[in-house]
């Protein structure tokens, strides 16, 4: 045990210099964030050059340390005249240098927006206002969170520097009272406790957020059948709201890698990580984690004894534990979404097979996954029923619905992805945007597959 002369005043004095770190860091937090959203649109809608004097005063921010801002920032307001505080001069460079951060979050939350997103909402009538209100912050806030929290908890430590302009936060209260008692480890420690006191909170909420940056991320996996190997050495990130189309040969390894992400595959070698949890890890919960994948096959695998209303609730109540009537509830708007508001009580077997692939994409929605997995949806319908399923995947990507699609259909690679992968003999021979992949590709194979199925 410690042996320690430390009285409630002295708490209470620690406790005044924690008030003054929260302080700091609120009004730090806050204005910065309300500069860097401002210079975040400003950046996202501007050209580079317009921006370049912007971009270089937030690089000296993000550059220069901040215990050297805080030093000249101080000098530098003694010298105009200016009389701020000690408190004041720290909350305005701190502000700044949040900021220097902040526009990079916002930039790049505004950025993750799907262009196609963008353009429905335009398309509807919405103005630059309206869209980024009512469409590119909501979405571009659940990509920023972490990171925002991130931010928060590093200014909340760098607080601490302002004990050099005067300033008697809870790092200087420390200092005096370790001067004093001459119990520093005793009095560090106590310290320390408030800082994770402060600070736990916001670390949770960052644990706990649903919707912030997700992704799905693919490094190096191989993957054989007995003596043949599928994949070798994949390596692949799918960031929230994008759209991946793969494409290549048959048995280049396309289908195989679908039914890795989602855990129906083990791999041999390398790892799959959703939203950073390892998919083939030991101790994952595989079926927790497959609510958040959706998949769907190439045959829609219909359950033939139930109604397509059945077909559809079935894993919301059984999985979730969801009641009849909420399930139901969801599946009947799921299946409207889908154009099947009409065959709710009708059996598979009297659905055309476009039909049956919307009512399996329909079943996927209904868990509310993250990520959708098409697994060549349209291989096995007719021509004259592709147009009906790919319309319902195009209605998804508008939507701002994560998709890895592996399919034979170039046109809808073309226009509804971000990025295209070729697969040749299990490996991506080449990525990158539709326009590369298909205007200049810039490998053999992925030149001659294109000229072949063109």
């Amino acid at each position: 045990m410690f042996d320690t002369a430390l009285t409630l005043s002295d708490l209470l004095f620690l406790a005044q210099g924690a008030l003054v770190t929260l302080a700091v860091t609120a009004i730090s937090v806050l204005a910065g964030t309300l500069l860097g959203v401002v210079f975040g649109v400003f950046r996202s809608n501007v050209s580079a050059w317009v921006t370049f004097p912007l971009i270089f005063v937030l690089d000296v921010f993000r550059s220069v340390p901040l215990l050297i801002q805080l030093i000249l920032g101080n000098a530098f307001q003694a010298i105009a005249g200016w009389g701020w505080s000690p408190f004041v001069t720290s909350c305005v460079i701190l502000s700044l240098y949040t900021s220097a951060y902040a526009t990079e979050i916002v930039r790049g939350a505004i950025e993750a927006v799907p262009q196609t997103t963008r353009r429905a909402a335009r398309s509807l009538g919405l103005t630059w206002r309206q869209d980024m209100a009512n469409i590119v912050f909501p979405m571009g806030l659940r990509v920023a969170l972490p990171s925002w929290i991130g931010l928060t908890l590093g200014v909340m430590k760098d607080s601490a520097l302002v004990l050099w302009l005067g300033i008697i936060e809870l790092l200087r209260a420390s200092q005096i009272l370790v001067t004093r008692l001459q119990e520093p480890l005793f009095i560090l420690s106590v310290a320390g406790a408030i800082y994770f006191l402060l600070s736990f909170p916001i670390a949770r909420l960052a644990v706990s957020n649903e919707g912030g940056a997700r992704m799905i991320e693919i490094e190096n996996v191989r993957k054989s059948f007995g003596p043949l190997e599928v994949l070798k050495g994949v390596s692949l990130t799918v960031n929230k709201g994008e759209v991946v189309s793969i494409i290549g040969g048959s048995g280049s390894g396309k289908s195989t890698l679908l039914t890795c992400i989602n855990g129906l595959e083990p791999i041999d070698a390398g790892r799959i990580l959703i939203d950073g949890t390892e998919v083939h890890a030991r101790g994952t919960d595989l079926n927790k984690l497959r609510r958040k994948v959706g998949i769907v096959f190439q045959q829609w695998n219909a359950f033939p004894h139930l109604t397509v209303l059945e077909n559809v609730t079935l894993a919301p109540r059984k999985v979730l534990g969801m009641p009849k009537a909420q399930a139901e509830e969801i599946a009947v708007r799921q299946l409207t979404h889908v154009g099947l508001a009409d065959k709710l009580k009708v059996y598979p077997g009297r659905l055309s097979g476009g039909q049956q692939q919307r009512m399996a994409i329909a079943r996927a929605l209904a868990m509310s996954p993250s990520y959708m997995l098409f697994d060549e949806v349209t291989s096995a319908l007719d021509p004259q029923l592709v147009g009906e399923v790919l319309d319902t995947l195009k209605m998804l990507a508008e939507e701002g619905m994560t998709m890895i699609c592996v399919t034979h259909e170039m046109g809808f690679a073309r226009d509804v992805s971000k990025r295209v992968a070729f697969f040749h003999q299990g490996v991506i021979a080449e990525i990158g945007p539709p326009e590369q992949i298909f205007g200049a590709p810039q490998s053999a194979e992925t030149r001659k597959f294109l000229s072949n199925v063109r």
